[in-house]
């Protein structure tokens, strides 16, 4: 089977060359970093249409940038691509993060933070772009469900400044009445959830676990890690705090933070 994102990434590098141009001429002209242009061509990551109609305009190569990306998003086969479809069709969302607030529920300023910490070399305008593009699927006239539990870690780790912190987590509280946000307390000890973060997201044709790590994403179908995911996440719900209790601590922890 023929790998889209390498096949994008193997002719973006050949008409970049044919361009005359390096890899560092041509980020700034293309609107993205070094680092993200060397993902691209390296194939590790899925391209954007508008990205690859701008290279198309740099590089003179007629459009087939933009067609070759158009392939990208829409093969199912690409792990990133893939989970942001399964996102978008999603009835139910129940996520379980045990280091940051899931991205879904992130605020800007909270996002261009972490992504500042953990890719300061990224285009930092695009990656919260694209982290609140994904939220949109919240505010759609049918959203999913969504259910998360956080690590009561979460709550006392301050990512950006106090007033970042405040708002971010004042968003975990004002929220409508399709999302649940539980916390799951440090006094639990040893839980379910230690092998790290992961989502279960329900579609129309049944249910895929998204485990995430490192910037990548896996989508994983089968009927063995979906029952274990889904018993993994009820063992966490009945673990983790009620709702209202889970939104007194994180209430308790802003005034903290306000205080400071």
């Amino acid at each position: 089977m023929i790998d889209l994102r390498r096949n994008f990434g193997d002719q973006h590098g050949r008409y970049r060359r044919a361009a005359g141009m390096t890899q560092q001429a041509a980020a700034p002209r293309l609107n993205v970093s070094v680092k993200t242009l060397q993902a691209l061509e390296q194939g590790i990551r899925t391209p954007r249409i508008d990205y690859a109609e701008r290279a198309d305009t740099l590089f003179g190569s007629d459009g087939a940038l933009a067609n070759l990306a158009k392939l990208c998003r829409a093969d199912q086969s690409s792990p990133f691509g893939s989970f942001l479809e399964h996102e978008r069709r999603a009835t139910q969302i129940r996520t379980y993060a045990p280091l940051l607030v899931p991205g879904l529920l992130q605020t800007p300023e909270y996002a261009r933070a972490v992504m500042q910490a953990t890719a300061p070399d990224e285009d930092l305008d695009e990656g919260v772009r694209l982290r609140l593009e994904r939220q949109e699927v919240l505010a759609r006239r049918d959203p999913p469900r969504l259910h998360v539990i956080i690590d009561e870690a979460i709550l006392w780790r301050p990512i950006g400044s106090a007033a970042v912190h405040v708002d971010q987590l004042s968003r975990l509280v004002d929220t409508p009445s399709n999302i649940i946000v539980q916390v799951l307390p440090f006094l639990m000890g040893e839980h379910p959830g230690l092998d790290g973060s992961f989502s279960i997201l329900d579609v129309e044709d049944g249910a895929v676990v998204n485990v995430s790590s490192w910037g990548f994403s896996a989508i994983m179908d089968s009927p063995a890690d979906t029952k274990r995911a889904v018993v993994t996440f009820e063992m966490l719900c009945a673990a983790a705090l009620p709702p209202a209790t889970s939104a007194d601590m994180i209430r308790d922890v802003m005034e903290y933070y306000r205080d400071d």
